[in-house]
């Protein structure tokens, strides 16, 4: 993805292609709001502008703490246009939850909802020792700032690696830690999210997920396929179907548990546009699925499994939902994964071991935390802390990976993320040396330096990876919200929010 003053990968750069090849497309549908691709754009641009007359530099954070609504797409994509890196912040959170990662990042800007806004009321002094110097409120002055600010015209150059967003862990397991995304981790994974769904241009998307977790794997990837975006406020089953026949919906993102809600109020008749539904959590009910597939059988479902930290690592498609039912299916394309023993060796036939994994979407390191970044890295793999079992007769070569049943270590354990795609691919593995043709995969220590991994996977000429591990997941808690919170949290524990 080419930015506008360069051939770097960068996150805006996604909107800026949408907006230049669709700019009379819909990009955001929110209650009674439509927005095309240009005029998302140039709010977007309008936001920088306004952050640039505030102070906000290459390097700065600007935090967002608010639900789901319109304006988190022009300050997602328009934050990073200045070299700043926004941080979706969970919606959920009391103000103790919001005050620790604020210490953390030290945004020189917050912008909150108006719920979130009462949560600051007589914290003015804990903003200011969080490095905060404005409060923008979006029900409140944040229009009227956008309206009388001068649009950004030139990104600020920034390299492929540079960072560009910081994405908190749900803190169930210890603090919450701010995992940071450089802006080719984030490219890479749109690409691969698009090509392994099969997403066609313009696909009508629905979001009622909170956007704060679901923006990498959701929002960031129909972006780039200049989707539709309609956005819910929150869950609601019926509202889905209704949202579905009204704007013509043709996919959506969920967990097992709304999908369940989904099913028991499903029409008689499924609307003929919905081809795709994708979801994630730490386990799909063999008896769901099933179900889902036999009152929708004109829909694909699609499994995705990885962290917070690396999105991309398997994926399982349509075929192989009741065929390898009860598994997240094979590694994505550009994924490498291991399972490790005890003494740190592959694990054998039959053998436990831990989840190590190395993709273009791997993160850049826990913000300003260099001891959690090495704790989780093992040169330029990350180890998920998760368990896994190796279920094949022989032994696990590059080749034959293993099939494995995930699981927690230590306490720890980072959310499995399943979704479902397009159809099923045989995925490539990421070779070993870079374009120079020096060896790539360095871990870097400092948030911000990225591994030096492929760009992009599409095009690779690796070798063929054969078929990848059918992982078999946990059964999760249950209630709506707490597993929304589950799949939100991506890189630790599900929340004990219930």
């Amino acid at each position: 993805m080419s930015g506008e003053n360069g051939s770097n990968a960068r996150l805006d750069a996604i909107l800026t292609r949408a907006a230049l090849t669709r700019p009379q497309r819909a990009a955001v549908i929110f209650q009674d709001i439509t927005w095309t691709y240009a005029e998302v754009h140039g709010r977007a641009c309008r936001l920088a502008g306004a952050l640039a007359a505030l102070g906000v530099q290459k390097g700065d954070r600007v935090a967002l703490w608010a639900g789901n609504r319109a304006e988190f797409v022009e300050v997602l994509f328009g934050v990073p246009m200045l070299g700043a890196l926004a941080s979706p912040l969970d919606h959920w959170w009391t103000w103790k939850d919001a005050q620790n990662a604020l210490v953390q990042i030290r945004p020189r800007v917050l912008i909150v909802g108006a719920p979130q806004a009462t949560y600051l009321q007589g914290h003015d002094d804990a903003l200011r020792a969080a490095g905060i110097e404005h409060v923008l409120h979006l029900d409140d002055d944040y229009p009227s700032r956008l309206a009388a600010a001068t649009p950004l015209t030139t990104p600020t150059p920034v390299s492929a690696h540079d960072p560009a967003v910081v994405f908190f862990t749900s803190g169930s397991t210890g603090r919450s830690k701010g995992a940071v995304h450089t802006h080719a981790s984030l490219t890479a994974a749109a690409v691969t999210m698009n090509a392994e769904l099969e997403i066609p241009d313009g696909e009508r998307t629905l979001h009622f997920l909170p956007l704060f977790s679901s923006c990498m794997e959701h929002l960031i990837p129909l972006t780039l396929a200049r989707g539709t975006h309609i956005v819910q406020s929150q869950f609601d089953a019926s509202g889905v179907w209704e949202a579905v026949l009204k704007y013509g919906v043709t996919h959506f993102d969920a967990v097992p548990t709304t999908l369940r809600r989904i099913l028991e109020v499903a029409p008689a008749t499924i609307p003929a546009t919905l081809r795709s539904i994708s979801y994630a959590s730490e386990r799909m009910p063999p008896q769901l699925i099933t179900a889902l597939v036999e009152r929708m059988p004109t829909v694909e479902f699609v499994q995705f499994y990885g962290m917070m930290e690396q999105l991309c690592l398997t994926v399982c498609g349509p075929k192989d939902q009741l065929r390898k039912i009860d598994t997240v299916g094979r590694r994505m394309r550009g994924a490498e994964l291991h399972l490790r023993n005890v003494e740190g060796q592959v694990a054998g036939p039959g053998e436990d071991g831990e989840i190590y994994a190395r993709s273009p979407s791997l993160f850049a390191g826990y913000w300003q935390d260099e001891a959690a970044t090495a704790s989780v890295m093992q040169g330029a793999r990350f180890r998920g802390k998760e368990r896994a079992h190796d279920r094949r007769a022989r032994r696990i070569t590059d080749e034959e990976p293993p099939s494995a049943r995930l699981g927690r270590r230590d306490g720890e354990a980072h959310e499995a993320r399943s979704h479902r795609v397009v159809r099923r691919l045989r995925g490539r593995e990421a070779p070993p040396h870079g374009p120079s043709g020096r060896r790539e995969g360095h871990r870097a220590s400092q948030p911000g330096q990225a591994p030096r991994l492929l760009p992009a996977p599409i095009g690779s000429r690796g070798r063929r990876a054969g078929r990848a591990p059918d992982v078999r997941l946990h059964p999760g808690q249950d209630g709506c919200r707490a597993e929304q919170q589950s799949h939100a949290a991506r890189g630790s524990e599900a929340s004990s929010r219930t």
